[in-house]
């Protein structure tokens, strides 16, 4: 007979090689989780401003429509926009998202007034930001404090707050500037600096050019085309010509 050769014992892992394995996944960890608390704060910051923008158009759907039946065309409570299945269910609980939402008309004028606010759930964990909104459909943030329910004039913005970026329940952008008397009322030519507005028309469409050589002016009358080319004390090779864009409709503005 011959003899059974024994298997070989595999050799396992030392210690030392557990420790480094154990240091660096550590050392990774380390620097992982708070980036993703950080993105996590983030996204549930974000879903909080659209989730007050949601609430503003409930709130709006809520009032047009009479959704009580009563003959009064007023704003509602959180829970009633819920209940009127115009609002989700989830948000209509006040948790969503780690934020904590409320929402109420003003106890003075339910027919003109409400506000809504959203807050961390877990302070610095959730969400840093605190956020409200009113009837005027401008999202508001501030750091360190909660808004407090305002269920009496609704009154933002408050000290501290700063407009969140984006746009509001209107559909006009955060921050949007310039005169609304033309249709393209302010714009910018190749040129730099070229800002055309349309008023009125055609009386007073102002095309101002920065050419290379100085600024020219030129105000058209009439039908106003606006297309003053702008060129300059030293023609600045065509710059600042404003292209005849935005202008104001060919002069006969509709706004």
């Amino acid at each position: 007979m011959t003899r059974k050769e024994r298997p070989e014992l595999r050799r396992g892992f030392t210690l030392v090689e557990l420790s480094i394995v154990i240091a660096v996944v550590a050392v990774i960890a380390a620097i992982a989780i708070p980036n993703l608390l950080v993105v996590r704060k983030h996204g549930n910051e974000s879903a909080a401003v659209e989730n007050l923008r949601a609430i503003a158009n409930a709130e709006t759907m809520f009032r047009e429509g009479d959704r009580e039946r009563d003959g009064n065309l007023d704003y509602g409570m959180l829970s009633e926009l819920s209940s009127s299945a115009i609002l989700d269910s989830v948000l209509g609980n006040g948790t969503k998202q780690g934020y904590l939402f409320q929402a109420s008309y003003s106890f003075a004028t339910s027919e003109f007034l409400w506000f809504a606010t959203a807050s961390p759930a877990a302070p610095g964990y959730s969400g840093d930001r605190y956020f409200a909104i009113n009837q005027l459909g401008v999202v508001y943030y501030r750091n360190g404090a909660a808004f407090p329910l305002d269920t009496n004039g609704a009154t933002l913005p408050v000290s501290g707050a700063i407009p969140a970026s984006g746009r509001g329940s209107g559909g006009s952008p955060a921050g949007a500037r310039g005169p609304g008397n033309g249709n393209g009322s302010t714009a910018t030519s190749n040129g730099g600096g070229a800002v055309n507005a349309g008023n009125g028309d055609g009386g007073g469409v102002v095309n101002a050019g920065n050419g290379d050589g100085g600024e020219a002016v030129n105000a058209s009358d009439g039908n106003g085309n606006g297309h003053g080319k702008g060129n300059g004390r030293d023609k600045g090779n065509g710059h600042g010509k404003g292209n005849g864009h935005h202008k104001g409709n060919h002069g006969k503005d509709s706004g």
